[in-house]
């Protein structure tokens, strides 16, 4: 899979539907930082092959999802819920690949990453743009209530942005 889609070129494939179908085979193991290499016209067939992928490794499709190509903010959207869900951490991490505008997107990403048990989410709470006190102080809640979250909640407290007004 792995070294597949790193050397595709090499097989010099032209019809989509058979180089949908070798990338399909190569999703068992991770491909996204060669995801390219495929160059799927079809941006349908890359939403499919990144929903497959980040099931398996969000990881590896947060880290590398320029590479994909999506041009739909919705699709871009649930493959980052997806990545979200297999692993917050480094969604959060690479959470500006994603490139969603709609804040009520990013924040229900942030929830799930903010969810995740031993995530560094609070590390990379920024990346989410987050301007309403209230959804940064249910997000700062939520991830200081997982278990072993609180000492990093109070450590990186300031990105939440959350100020004390009464002076």
């Amino acid at each position: 899979g792995y070294r597949t889609a790193l050397y595709f070129k090499h097989f010099g494939l032209k019809d989509e539907e058979k180089i949908f179908q070798v990338a399909l085979d190569c999703t068992k193991r991770w491909i996204a930082q060669h995801f390219k290499n495929f160059e799927l016209k079809d941006e349908e067939k890359r939403y499919q092959l990144a929903q497959i992928c980040a099931q398996r490794n969000g990881n590896d499709i947060a880290r590398y999802f320029n590479n994909i190509g999506l041009e739909d903010e919705e699709k871009r959207y649930q493959i980052a819920l997806i990545c979200a869900q297999s692993n917050g951490g480094d969604t959060a991490r690479y959470f500006n690949n994603f490139g969603l505008e709609d804040e009520k997107k990013r924040y229900q990403v942030a929830l799930i990453c903010a969810q995740s048990e031993g995530s560094d989410f609070v590390e990379y709470f920024e990346y989410f743009m987050i301007q309403d006190e209230e959804k940064a102080y249910r997000l700062a809640l939520t991830y200081s209530n997982k278990r072993g979250n609180a000492v990093w909640t109070a450590t990186y407290f300031r990105n939440f942005g959350i100020k004390d007004e009464e002076k």
